[in-house]
């Protein structure tokens, strides 16, 4: 019975280590052997194990670096937009002010014309209708640059206040543009670090006698071998 075992045992230790079928050969008492190779074939499974969280977690990693080169992609849209939005507002904007600047100066000849024909008409007891239609024309001249003044000066506090919260937009997308860009660095690096490991993961298996394209077929016989072993050496013991 007990070199039915041997026997057994040997044929499902084959190419788990060269030494072991050296010590069945020399002793029938390999209990040793035996429990190495166990021991061998339980560090193997636990590779494997590693090896599929590192693939799965590989998967996750590759979503994730997808997923944040996407949002830096549609960030970096959004800024070139801004930042389009933000110049023809800013045109608009100096261009509002300088509207603003003649309607001042227009606003505050008119004033002064008006305030001289004002103290004309104060110095003479018998005005001109001449006189006295020109201090009229020019009280129109100062209502109608007054009214223009004012819609130039609302139309650039408008534009003021757009192009302040474009410009507050445009930051608060480019912060989160460069948080994004950074995160898509480091999950680039993430992610050839753990392919690099996998890779090596993958040889040391490939050299245990493990294919990691049948990964399950693999895992099923791994384990299955391990039980029949440790069957074997409770009834060596």
């Amino acid at each position: 019975m007990a070199g039915k075992i041997y026997e057994v045992a040997l044929k499902l230790c084959g190419g788990v280590d060269a030494s072991v079928g050296k010590a069945f050969a020399s002793t029938k008492d390999s209990m040793a052997a035996l429990s190495k190779s166990v021991k061998t074939l339980q560090d193997t499974s636990g590779q494997m194990k590693s090896w599929r969280n590192l693939a799965s977690g590989i998967k996750d990693t590759k979503n994730e670096f997808s997923l944040a080169k996407q949002e830096m992609i549609s960030l970096k849209q959004q800024l070139v937009g801004l930042e389009s939005r933000n110049a023809k507002l800013n045109e608009s904007f100096e261009a509002s002010k300088t509207r603003v600047h003649g309607a001042e100066l227009e606003y505050a000849a008119a004033t002064r014309q008006m305030e001289n024909l004002k103290r004309r008409l104060a110095a003479t007891d018998n005005p001109t209708q001449k006189l006295t239609r020109a201090f009229e024309m020019s009280e129109a001249r100062v209502g109608s640059a007054k009214l223009e003044y004012d819609a130039a000066a609302r139309e650039m506090e408008k534009l003021k206040k757009q192009l302040s919260g474009a410009e507050s937009t445009t930051r608060r997308t480019s912060s989160a543009f460069e948080k994004t860009k950074k995160r898509v660095f480091e999950l680039g690096n993430r992610l050839r670090g753990e392919k690099t490991e996998l890779q090596k993961m993958t040889e040391a298996l490939d050299k245990a006698g493990v294919s990691t394209k049948n990964f399950g077929k693999e895992q099923d016989r791994l384990a299955e071998k391990i039980g029949r072993l440790d069957a074997l050496r409770g009834k060596m013991q």
